[in-house]
């Protein structure tokens, strides 16, 4: 990936990873739930495009094909708000290129 279109990624955490636990009220915490995390995986730096290939493709396709340009135009405008540039032709060249990697 080009240097400045990286980003932090942590290898597939899912669903059977976490457990959950109920707390009782009177804690200093209160009355809820807990979650925890076991933590199979790896941490990397990726390509900005794999992550965000990574994270689309768990949407189903049907709700995916109809929302993924306005998805990807939130994705950037959010980065640019909170001032990080990322060029969309750049970032789309390495979202094309990380999805059809993955199949």
């Amino acid at each position: 990936a080009e240097g400045d279109l990286l980003a932090y990624g942590h290898n597939d955490i899912v669903a059977d990873n976490a457990f959950f636990f109920a707390r009782a009220s009177g804690g200093p915490e209160g009355e809820g739930a807990t979650l925890g995390l076991f933590d199979w995986q790896q941490a990397c730096l990726n390509c900005v495009g794999l992550e965000w290939a990574w994270n689309f493709h768990w949407l189903p396709p049907a709700f995916l094909a109809a929302h993924e340009a306005d998805l990807l135009d939130l994705l950037l405008k959010t980065y640019a708000a909170r001032g990080v540039s990322v060029p969309r032709d750049r970032f789309l060249r390495a979202y094309a290129t990380a999805a059809a990697s993955m199949y």
